[in-house]
């Protein structure tokens, strides 16, 4: 039985429409945030609003949680780094070779921390801060101008950082929210796939891309602890019974698509997605089926599987004990002194931004300054990341300096009120956003959007149309664009083919484990193993940017999709024998554990297969 090709590369139309719930939230929140801190840049007369406007990209996720985590982090490192710039820039000062070679040496470390320790997520908006205060060490010779231009720094970061806790605080859906939607897309997804409306490529992706999300959202409520203890255990089973469903559905797919006898299943896994997206979750739920005795053994098989999940999902009682915690990991990573792929990463973007640095300044052309930026912006490790990225940032570059300059010609020179002008951002943001809200094959079109639309639109504290600025601040983008891509394919041009093939023998040998455990072991054990297949699959797929490069994969690179299908299909099949059934009675537990909600059977006059 061949497993679908799972979505990898999903269409691009789809990629750009898709409204998943997750996502209009997360792109509305982004634009509110970003209109607020262009405001509060407006009225305290900040400089380089732009870019504090776009920092709000990089501190936003999903659920409050990580959002407001990000935020007190990144305000405590920046603030270090900060400080130490400020404290070297009073000694070196006068010394202009020393303070370039300060610079070049606060660059290097930064960037190899960012690349080998646990500040890896707040990788992006630190090495935005650090470019724009290396730029003002770089060009500010007077102390008094120095001083105030690193604080108005450190205001970059905390003006974008103290909105958004406030706005997630009060909006932002909490974690157990965000893993109760993404559980009832599951559902509805799989019954689409019972109804026949769709495919199973959709259940592959979700299988591969969503466990890393529902796992943060569950340790985010153990951090947040704003929820029970049973309600915690219960949507913990629920996470790994989804992937016993899933795993059901795909496997048969060939089997039950247009069966009038599942008809029964798919109403039932929708009425628990409702429950889900109403804010409870279903259990003890008995699945009434018509008789599938006469059926061929496919669908019995197919039926036994699903209804075994359904039965069993979010079930509080009996829960077998929890998974044993994993060892705490060190701040650094494990191959943190022994990898030079961190030292390349960090000399790389150091390379390619000082470059630039002494390009501008060489031409005494301070307006393509956003060019260094883009270096610490666009940098990546490999060259199939750094590529498929930097292609991505063009095109949203050209796209957003586009819509900036028509802004600026037709409409920019008629608005003379504050609340005209905070409503043309928002419109133009709301746009940005929607595509950074996206999956990988459009976030970052999204993010390099919004960078140049803010950067022509947003140039001071209010309506604003200097042309001559907005072209220098793309030029700069499409410059440093330009570098990174000839450093990243001409100096050390790191190939990620080793590492997808190291990647790939250690997901063979986690294979061999996942029987060894019990029932919630083994089922952990196979999300975890779908979740690296789908970054696997998604790592062969973007070789195809080394094509033209010495790291270059070889045409037997392609091979690899039909041996990564069938470690899919024999997760599935692992996961639908992972545990054994159970029956019981249909109810629903609410947050208020005490009220209990019956779920009115969906067919009365039908009967539960014998077989089960």
């Amino acid at each position: 039985m061949a497993l679908p090709a799972a979505k990898a590369q999903m269409p691009w139309l789809f990629a750009l429409t898709h409204p998943a719930p997750s996502r209009v939230e997360l792109t509305i929140r982004l634009t509110v945030i970003c209109t607020l801190v262009t405001w509060a840049t407006c009225y305290y007369h900040t400089p380089e609003p732009a870019i504090v406007a776009y920092i709000v990209y990089f501190i936003n996720r999903s659920e409050r949680t990580t959002s407001v985590m990000l935020c007190l982090a990144m305000t405590v490192v920046a603030t270090v780094i900060i400080g130490i710039i400020f404290s070297l820039t009073q000694i070196l000062l006068e010394h202009p070779y020393w303070r370039l070679a300060s610079m070049i040496m606060i660059s290097l470390l930064v960037l190899f921390f960012t690349s080998a320790s646990k500040i890896k997520p707040l990788g992006g908006i630190l090495t935005l801060v650090l470019a724009f205060s290396l730029d003002l060490m770089g060009s500010s010779p007077l102390t008094e101008l120095l001083t105030r231009g690193l604080l108005y720094a450190w205001l970059f970061v905390a003006i974008p950082a103290g909105i958004t806790v406030l706005y997630n605080i009060v909006f932002a859906p909490s974690p157990r929210r965000l893993v109760e939607h993404i559980l009832a897309r599951r559902l509805m997804s799989a019954a689409a796939v019972l109804r026949g409306e769709s495919g199973s490529h959709l259940l592959i992706n979700s299988l591969q891309t969503d466990d890393v999300e529902l796992q943060n959202g569950l340790s985010r409520m153990a951090i947040e602890q704003s929820t029970a203890a049973d309600d915690m255990a219960a949507l913990r089973w629920a996470v790994d019974s989804s992937v016993e469903l899933l795993s059901a559905v795909v496997a048969y797919n060939s089997d039950v698509a247009d069966q009038p006898q599942l008809q029964a299943l798919a109403e039932q896994l929708e009425a628990m997605a409702a429950v889900l997206n109403s804010g409870a979750y279903p259990i003890n739920i008995d699945v009434t089926t018509h008789d599938l005795s006469a059926e061929s053994q496919g669908i019995q098989q197919a039926a036994l599987a699903i209804t075994s999940a359904i039965k069993q999902f979010a079930q509080p009682k009996d829960m077998p004990q929890p998974p044993v915690a994993k060892p705490k990991s060190s701040f650094m990573a494990k191959d943190a002194w022994t990898a030079p792929v961190h030292w390349q990463y960090a000399v790389k973007t150091t390379l390619a931004a000082m470059i630039c640095y002494f390009i501008y300044t060489l031409l005494h052309w301070p307006g393509i300054h956003t060019s260094m930026l883009t270096c610490y912006i666009v940098s990546l490790a490999t060259v199939a990341d750094s590529v498929e990225k930097l292609m991505l940032r063009i095109i949203g570059c050209l796209l957003g300096a586009t819509l900036g300059l028509m802004v600026m010609v037709f409409i920019l020179p008629s608005i003379s009120t504050l609340p005209a002008y905070l409503s043309l951002v928002f419109i133009g943001t709301l746009l940005a956003s929607w595509l950074a809200a996206g999956n990988a094959r459009v976030s970052y079109i999204g993010f390099q959007m919004a960078f140049a639309f803010f950067l022509c639109v947003i140039q001071g504290a209010g309506p604003s149309f200097d042309m001559t600025l907005a072209r220098d601040r793309v030029i700069g983008i499409l410059l440093g664009n330009l570098v990174v891509y000839i450093v990243a394919t001409r100096l050390w041009p790191i190939s990620l083919r080793p590492q997808l093939h190291r990647d790939l023998r250690q997901l063979i040998k986690s294979l061999r484990n996942i029987r060894r455990g019990g029932q919630q072991a083994s089922l952990r054990l196979i999300a975890e193993c779908q979740s690296e297949l789908g970054r696997l699959r998604d790592g062969f797929w973007r070789l195809r940017y080394e094509r033209f490069f010495p790291a270059a994969p070889t045409p037997q690179s392609k091979n690899y999709e039909p041996l990564l299908a069938r470690i899919g299909m024999l997760l599935c099949e692992q996961a639908i024998h992972a545990r054994p059934t159970s029956a019981s009675v249909v109810t629903v537990a609410r947050r208020p554990q005490s009220r209990i909600i019956a779920i009115t059977p969906l067919r009365e006059n039908a009967h539960e297969n014998p077989a089960q």
